[in-house]
């Protein structure tokens, strides 16, 4: 993290520098008068001095941009995009499962590990290959079109995710206890 926030602050200290030098080069080059500068640029650069000036512009736009803070880590979440996603797959797990979901229950829904209590609690299954959840990892998978790792904690929505730590114990389909 120090040697990113240093790379960041370093990256933006030279974007300024760059730009000062531009600004510097067009003031000259436009205040001071054409014959000064152009000599100058002839004993020490073969370029014309716009083609400096815009060089020197680009190379501080890219340095700012690449100054700006990223994410890290991906967030643990499948990111239903709006909420007639998730609809459309508390229905279909409906229509696999042949259960029915209330509205009141589906309201109360915040991580893919809710989501399977509330089927595994309606279908009453208790085995040690566990179906159940691999159905409802691909039907999470077919309409939120991710193609990262569903554990229990992976939400519906980011503003709910947190960030992965490492792998999970609990990806995707139960181990068999055999």
């Amino acid at each position: 993290m120090t040697l990113y926030l240093n790379q960041r602050w370093l990256s933006i200290l030279c974007a300024g520098v760059f730009l000062l030098t531009g600004v510097l080069t067009a003031a000259v080059w436009f205040w001071v008068g054409e014959g000064i500068i152009y000599a100058a640029f002839e004993e020490g650069c073969r370029a014309e001095p716009y083609v400096t000036i815009g060089v020197l512009g680009l190379l501080s736009l890219w340095l700012f941009q690449y100054s700006r803070p990223r994410i890290t880590q991906r967030l643990n979440t499948i990111d239903l995009g709006d909420d007639l996603d998730d609809v459309e797959m508390l229905m279909a797990i409906e229509e696999v499962f042949g259960i029915e979901i209330e509205d009141s229950e589906a309201g109360t829904l915040v991580s893919m590990g809710d989501l399977y209590e509330l089927v595994i609690n309606k279908l009453k299954l208790k085995t040690n290959f566990d179906p159940v959840w691999a159905l409802v990892c691909q039907i999470a998978r077919e309409h939120s079109g991710s193609r990262d790792p569903i554990d229990k904690q992976t939400t519906f929505f980011p503003k709910f995710a947190k960030e992965r730590i490492g792998p999970s114990k609990n990806l995707d389909v139960p181990k068999n206890s055999d």
